[in-house]
């Protein structure tokens, strides 16, 4: 049975439709997936990629012979103007992101330095006496943020990292038992109703037969916004309206 009910199921994810932008289909989904599917040709994954910040990782799905973009020829890299406070070498620029020189340029009012800033006019947030950067209460990390203990107990997706983010670890699956507990077999499988029955019951879980039903509490909250709830009349469930029928002239 549950080798059959899980065949099943495989066998429906697979008949794909239409799901607009949140499915699988496109251009975008198909740059990804031809570079998921070159990384496991080659025998890479992004778990694989070097864990040195400063190395430049290819990016997934680029077509074959594409290369990093580079500054044009003609740029004479870093030339600061004289006496206007900009610093004399590019590497005493506050770099935090580690940008490169055609990247992230100087700006001046005048003959007056303003500071570096990226192509779509962003510039680096300072750091504070305490050595952070940070504006109103807001924190910024440009090479990227390490959780502390409670925050990586509490937060963060381990073992899924930058660098990897959908680890084998965290893939999910169905409950086959549990399912089979609430009436999922080889024919209601393939019935729509009873599907939308385990996501929003259209009935009093408490009358299911199933020993528990875990479906009553979101039950409640889901059809207190509904005629259900008035109409059914179960203890803390509905509150005993009965309907009005109206008959033809």
């Amino acid at each position: 049975m549950a080798e059959s009910i899980s065949a099943q199921l495989a066998d429906l994810y697979m008949q794909k439709v239409d799901g607009g932008d949140s499915d699988e289909e496109g251009a975008e989904a198909d740059i990804h997936n031809s570079g998921i599917e070159s990384q496991e040709e080659d025998g890479t994954t992004p778990a694989d990629a070097p864990e040195d910040d400063d190395a430049i990782l290819p990016l997934a799905g680029a077509p074959e012979g594409w290369d990093i973009p580079q500054s044009p020829p003609t740029f004479k890299g870093y030339q600061p103007k004289p006496d206007s406070g900009a610093p004399a070498t590019f590497d005493a620029v506050d770099n935090p992101a580690k940008w490169t020189e055609y990247m992230f340029q100087p700006k001046y009012k005048g003959n007056t330095y303003q500071g570096h800033f990226t192509p779509c006019g962003a510039k680096v947030v300072p750091k504070n006496q305490d050595g952070v950067r940070s504006v109103n209460g807001w924190e910024y990390f440009y090479t990227g943020w390490t959780p502390d203990e409670f925050d990586q107990g509490t937060y963060a997706r381990s073992p899924a990292t930058a660098r990897d983010l959908k680890p084998k670890a965290r893939g999910g699956k169905l409950n086959l038992e549990r399912l089979k507990k609430y009436g999922i077999n080889d024919d209601t499988i393939h019935s729509p109703i009873h599907i939308y029955n385990l996501l929003l019951p259209i009935h009093d879980p408490t009358k299911s037969g199933i020993a528990d039903d875990g479906r009553r509490e979101n039950a409640i909250l889901l059809t207190c916004g509904t005629m259900y709830k008035p109409v059914c009349n179960v203890e803390g469930f509905g509150d005993g309206l009965q309907p009005q029928v109206s008959t033809s002239i």
